[in-house]
């Protein structure tokens, strides 16, 4: 199959305000595409894919032209041809002829994505097996970029083999698994939908239950061996990054355990009814969620007016805390921002009674060290803190 597009099905998600709704199919990563035909404009949802075809373009370059067809699009890089790919993982290592293409190896698709002046995160699963994701990381991390609208390459091992796959998109389940240690929305995630050159696009791929979220193994129900699903190992993880995005993922989720821990330690509410919904959105993104959201619209004017007229970075790591489904307190992080500078820079406090709780933590001697060290601590203090003071005004001048 050359280029081709295909429709998703009609009870897709393609809206990311609603990424986390559950027992849905989430698919977050399409774009628009347009063709006319004897002066009629056709247009469609979706990414293109492509079979690899052995002389230019194995399954890693397939892969990471899918990828680069949503990525380079939306942030105006140069969106390059499999040909392109090819020759541009090959321009800095190589031993062997850049074509017929043998295949990339990691470092290959790396270079042929900053090539292209990208950035990239990379996570090497096999390279680093003591230091491997738990399947809790695993998922946190493909949610908190597919939520936002960012495809992801996904190295895997199939038997003997090593094959490259584009990841769009996932599905949740409605609650968290039994064996969760930390509750993020993205430990609900049983299935991901993938551009496979050897299936075709949007091929499901299911993630195998297990006795413990440190076990990392997807199945496919298209590919089978002597009738049993065969086990797909992950083995490295890479996606490419608008080059301004400087803050991972890992010391985001390093905060949010920081502050879960004062909560859970202080014992408020049952522990087993809290969510963090954490991914990466876009400023335009995120003021388009807040213009229409009812949760928004219960809090001050003041507050709504900073939070839609206020100059914000271009990309946001976006962290709600959720308690049995509803919204208590939203942190805003600088994903632009060096990893030596704290980079929380907005508090949304939806709860009174939970701020209230919250500043009396953070005033105990039991603060965490780490949060301390950082300065978060007096952030969270002295945002929540404003954020009561604007609720009390507003409810003295009604």
């Amino acid at each position: 199959m050359g280029r081709t597009l295909v429709k998703v099905y009609e009870d897709t998600n393609c809206n990311t305000d609603s990424g986390s709704n559950p027992e849905c199919r989430h698919i977050l990563t399409l774009r628009k595409y347009s063709s006319n035909l004897f002066g009629n404009e056709l247009s469609i949802e979706s990414l293109a894919f492509q079979e690899q075809d052995q002389i230019i373009s194995a399954c890693a370059t397939s892969a990471l032209w899918s990828v680069l067809e949503k990525t380079a699009y939306q942030y105006d890089y140069y969106l390059p041809t499999p040909f392109e790919i090819t020759k541009a993982a090959n321009k800095s290592f190589s031993v062997n002829r850049p074509m017929p293409s043998s295949g990339l190896n990691l470092i290959q698709v790396i270079n042929a994505i900053k090539e292209y002046g990208m950035e990239v995160e990379v996570t090497d699963l096999e390279e680093n097996p003591e230091k491997s994701l738990t399947l809790e990381d695993f998922l946190g991390l493909c949610y908190a970029y597919l939520r936002g609208g960012f495809p992801i390459f996904l190295g895997v091992q199939i038997t003997e083999d090593f094959h490259a796959l584009a990841m769009l998109g996932y599905h949740l389940l409605e609650d968290q698994p039994v064996q969760a240690v930390f509750p993020l929305i993205g430990n609900k995630i049983d299935k991901f939908y993938i551009h496979d050159d050897n299936i075709g696009p949007f091929a499901k791929y299911e993630v195998q239950p297990s006795s413990s979220l440190n076990h990392l193994i997807l199945t496919c129900e298209d590919r089978k061996e002597g009738g049993e699903a065969i086990e797909i190992k992950p083995e490295s993880i890479v996606i490419p990054l608008y080059h301004k995005i400087r803050y991972p993922y890992s010391e985001i989720r390093v905060l949010l355990d920081q502050i879960y821990s004062l909560i859970i330690d202080s014992k408020i509410q049952d522990e087993t009814k809290w969510e963090w919904d954490c991914y990466i959105s876009s400023v335009n993104q995120l003021k388009k969620e807040y213009l229409h959201s009812p949760i928004i619209k219960t809090l001050p004017q003041q507050k709504r007016n900073e939070l839609l007229l206020g100059f914000f970075p271009r990309f946001i790591w976006r962290t709600t805390l959720l308690f049995d489904g509803t919204p208590v307190m939203e942190l805003l992080f600088d994903a632009t921002e060096a990893k030596t500078r704290l980079p929380l820079f907005e508090i949304i406090s939806y709860i009174p009674s939970f701020s209230r709780k919250m500043s009396e933590l953070l005033n105990a001697d039991s603060a965490n060290d780490y949060l301390l060290k950082e300065g978060l601590l007096d952030f969270l203090k002295n945002n929540i803190e404003k954020d009561l003071q604007n609720i009390q005004d507003t409810q003295d001048t009604e």
